[in-house]
């Protein structure tokens, strides 16, 4: 699998996980309250977070391998 496939499958992913259906999986019932921390941050928030991270990254390695070569003009 190139380069961009396997970004384009894991931005999805994390779009995916963050605010949709993978919130779930960190708060596992709507009716219960939350009181789960990851180093004092809400479980929920650090979620979202690491997620929103992986996409910040994932932007990050597209523009410098990826976007960077085909923006170039050739001397």
């Amino acid at each position: 699998m190139s380069l961009g496939k396997s970004l384009t499958v894991l931005f999805i992913f994390a779009t995916l996980m963050g605010p949709g259906p993978g919130l779930y999986l960190a708060n596992s019932r709507a009716e219960e309250v939350s009181t789960g921390t990851v180093m004092g941050i809400p479980v929920l928030y650090a979620w979202v977070a690491f997620w929103f991270l992986v996409q910040g990254g994932v932007i990050i390695v597209a523009s410098q391998k990826i976007w960077k070569a085909k923006d170039e003009p050739d001397a």
